[in-house]
């Protein structure tokens, strides 16, 4: 009897510790599991990447210098030769970027490609000028056309007009930038190595439907059409823009298409930014 009261006192006493070290390992393990989870959520906050913060702005500058009529010139009348920019500029945190898309803004704008000459003394070349022959007006205008998470989009329009010309003519030139590295973004840094035959006939196809197929510079499916030199990424595709006589006569204007991303989507590249581009603009 004796022994059965100790046998008894034995057995409850050691499922007590039993019960006591598994309720002790469980609460470890429910503490292990979530330090892991505020681990894992501390990992997820720093990985996460900084939205790219920017600002715009626009400075305005003319310069202007005027001819006097000539006294044995019935058919002289009174001409200003004038330059004007407004010329767009871009604030980023990283300073090497910024410095980087505002000189190659400058650089198209003034038309030069080597080095960013200063604003004003382009601006005094109008001075120069000793005939009226080589009179000209000339009015340059930036303007920020998109505005995507990693990337901008700048339009440059060019209006000018010579003494005695016909007609006032127009330029434009559209910089695709990539916000991280400062620089320009080109096609082929979106598509896949050989995507030109393709793309043309896509975006043949996409002109005649939006433009119509005649009075243009090419015959449809002749083989003829060329791509337009400037592009843009834009939340509804990529729209190409012809400028004037790159693709029809002076009254034809300066016409565009636009090529919706889903019937280019194959051309891709595999490390394309189209893909986030268009998975953040989907949201």
């Amino acid at each position: 009897m004796k022994h059965f009261i100790f046998y008894s006192f034995f057995l409850t006493l050691s499922m007590l510790v039993i019960q006591c070290t598994s309720s002790n390992t469980a609460e470890k393990i429910n503490a292990k599991v979530n330090s892991t989870d505020s681990t894992v959520a501390e990992i997820d906050e720093e990985v996460k990447p900084k939205p790219i913060t920017y600002s715009w702005k626009t400075k305005k500058q003319k310069k202007e210098a005027c001819f006097d009529p000539y006294k044995d010139d019935d058919d002289f009348t009174d001409f200003c030769s004038s330059r004007e920019i407004e010329i767009g500029q871009i604030t980023l945190e990283d300073k090497t970027i910024e410095k980087r898309i505002n000189d190659a803004i400058v650089r198209a704008a003034i038309g030069n490609d080597k080095k960013a000459v200063k604003i004003s003394d382009w601006l005094k070349e109008v001075e120069s000028l000793e005939e009226k022959g080589e009179a000209y007006t000339e009015s340059i205008t930036c303007q920020l056309l998109e505005r995507g998470p990693k990337h901008v989009v700048v339009s440059i329009s060019t209006d000018s007009y010579f003494y005695g010309a016909a007609h006032p003519s127009m330029l434009l030139d559209i910089l695709n930038f990539n916000l991280e590295t400062g620089n320009m973004i080109g096609l082929s840094d979106l598509l896949k190595p050989g995507y030109g035959k393709a793309l043309k006939n896509l975006v043949e196809k996409q002109f005649i439907k939006q433009n119509g197929a005649a009075d243009w510079n090419f015959t449809p499916r002749n083989g003829d059409f060329e791509l337009a030199n400037e592009f843009s990424i834009s939340s509804k595709g990529i729209v190409f823009s012809y400028n004037q006589y790159e693709i029809g006569p002076y009254a034809a204007g300066m016409p565009e298409v636009i090529v919706p991303y889903n019937l280019i989507s194959e051309l891709f590249a595999k490390d394309s930014y189209l893909f986030e581009f268009l998975d953040k603009a989907s949201k």
